[in-house]
């Protein structure tokens, strides 16, 4: 297993490897988040911008036309835009992770923002989950 670790001489990130498996590390997920990518994106509000409105439009175009959408974040990382469609009305909200430690924290940031109702949050790839029409969920 490769794993990510800051090196001071150097000042960057580095890729090493490890014995143990990831989704099995007891390890601060906070820290583990902040030392992620997903913190740029979470703090990008100009693409999160473009997302936001570009929900509202989806979600509200398919509600017009008497459609309930059913909306899929792949790699939803924090859950961010999967809320973000919570917000804009949409009640059927399937968001996949493949990173077990991601999924935790997806899991709690939509319970405590009151979305845990309408968002399921998945723990597998995006090429092993099944969609299609006329199911109620992604999964």
């Amino acid at each position: 297993m490769f794993a990510s670790k800051y090196n001071p001489v150097t000042g960057k990130n580095e890729w090493i490897v490890t014995n143990k498996d990831y989704d099995d590390m007891e390890t601060d997920l906070s820290q583990e988040f902040s030392r992620s990518h997903y913190g740029d994106m979470v703090h990008d509000t100009e693409r999160n911008g473009k997302y936001y409105y570009g929900l509202r439009w989806a979600i509200c175009h398919w509600e017009s036309k008497g459609v309930e959408p059913l909306v899929l974040d792949i790699g939803t990382g924090t859950g961010l835009l999967a809320m973000m469609a919570g917000r804009w009305g949409a009640t059927n909200i399937a968001a996949c992770e493949v990173l077990s430690p991601m999924v935790k924290i997806a899991k709690e940031v939509v319970k405590v923002n009151g979305y845990d109702k309408v968002i399921k949050i998945i723990n597998k790839r995006s090429t092993e989950l099944t969609v299609g029409l006329g199911k109620n969920r992604c999964g």
